[in-house]
């Protein structure tokens, strides 16, 4: 089993969000370090911190990996369990991203909706946006509107002028 202490956003700023997740994937730990921030630096944040409102995960691909002849699942068998009120998550017999990847849209897109509503934020998961031709042919235009908080990297890094969006 893998312990993952990973935070979502700089580690020690205010609106960074922290969670623990607990695997038996080390793709899932792979693929964690990738899309978070973790290790040390976090588990001591946590460990120092008084916030008791990390996000607990619980995640198993269902199967030992000696037993794994195609994808790392059990699809007869899978559960997902969302259970903000706890902030809390499990995870069973599912090897895809979505669902092992618990810091990821477990968290950031599920349980943050709960929490955003607790404490008065807003939780956004895509950019909604209209392209007129023939912006709407550039791949390049269309790869930065689905990233998650597009319109914030794009606007941040000055990418955006009126001559490609409207």
């Amino acid at each position: 089993m893998y312990v993952i202490p990973f935070s979502m956003g700089p580690v020690g700023s205010p609106l960074a969000k922290y969670g623990l997740e607990l695997t038996d994937s080390p793709y899932v730990v792979a693929s964690m370090r990738i899309m978070t921030r973790m290790g040390k630096k976090v588990l001591d944040h946590l460990m120092q911190s008084d916030d008791k409102h990390f996000i607990r995960s619980l995640h198993s691909i269902g199967r030992s990996l000696g037993m794994l002849s195609t994808w790392p699942c059990d699809p007869d068998s899978t559960l997902i369990a969302h259970f903000p009120e706890r902030n809390e998550i499990c995870s069973y017999g599912s090897g895809y991203g979505g669902n092992s990847l618990l810091g990821k849209k477990c968290f950031a897109l599920r349980i943050a909706s709960s929490l955003a509503q607790k404490e008065m934020w807003l939780a956004e998961h895509m950019l909604v946006s209209q392209c007129v031709p023939p912006i709407c042919c550039s791949l390049h235009v269309e790869i930065c509107l689905y990233l998650c908080l597009s319109l914030g990297v794009i606007l941040s890094h000055g990418l955006c002028t009126d001559s490609w969006y409207h």
